[in-house]
C-alpha cells in the first residue's frame, strides 16, 4: 500500500513539475545561506511514529516556506528535526536518538550524532545541515554517506534513493 501510494504521490508531483526532492534541495540551499541549522529525515519503509509522536504534530503538506520558518532560529520548533513522508511534514521538534558510535569525526556536533543515530534504527534518509560550517550531510544505513559538496549531487542522490519505479 505505501509503495503505490508513494508512487501516486510522486506522479502527482511530477506533473506539477516540481519534485519533493527538488523543494528539499531548495530548502537545504537556503538554511545554508541563512548559517541556520538543520534535521530534516525523510521517512522510507519503517514508520518513525514513535519519533514523530515525540515531536510537535503538523500534519501539513510540504513546502519550503514551511520548512524555512520551523529552522529559523526565532521559531520555537527550529531545535530538533523534522520527520517527512511522501508529501507530508509529519512532525517538527522531533528529539532523535543519538549514536553510540566513538569512530564519529570530532567536527560533528549533536545534529550529526542524532542523524546517524536514527539511520542505525531505521530505513531513513536523515539530511543535517551544520549552522557553523554550512555543510550538509546525509545519514542512511548507520553511515554518512559522500554525495558530494554541491546542491546537485544532493538531488541526484535523492532522486536515485527515493524514486520508486512503476515495477515495484
Amino acid at each position: 500500500y505505501l509503495r503505490t501510494r508513494h508512487r501516486i504521490i510522486r506522479r502527482l508531483c511530477q506533473i506539477e513539475g516540481i519534485s519533493i526532492e527538488d523543494e528539499i534541495v531548495t530548502c537545504v540551499g537556503e538554511i545554508r545561506k541563512q548559517k541556520w541549522g538543520a534535521i530534516i529525515v525523510l521517512d522510507r519503509e519503517n514508520s518513525l511514529k514513535t519519533v514523530s509522536d515525540d515531536g510537535i504534530k503538523m500534519g501539513s503538506v510540504f513546502s519550503p516556506e514551511l520548512i524555512m520558518s520551523i529552522f529559523n532560529p526565532h521559531s520555537l520548533l527550529h531545535d530538533g528535526a523534522v520527520i517527512i513522508q511522501n508529501d507530508i511534514l509529519e512532525a517538527a521538534a522531533c528529539i532523535l536518538p543519538l549514536t553510540e558510535s566513538t569512530s564519529i569525526a570530532p567536527d560533528m556536533g549533536t545534529r550529526h550524532r542524532a542523524a546517524l543515530g536514527l539511520s542505525e534504527e531505521t530505513d531513513a534518509i536523515i539530511i543535517v545541515v551544520a549552522e557553523e560550517t554550512k555543510k550538509v550531510s546525509v545519514a542512511e544505513n548507520g553511515r554518512f554517506v559522500n554525495i558530494g559538496k554541491d546542491e546537485m549531487a544532493l538531488l541526484r542522490y535523492l532522486n536515485e534513493q527515493l524514486f520508486i519505479t512503476s515495477g515495484d
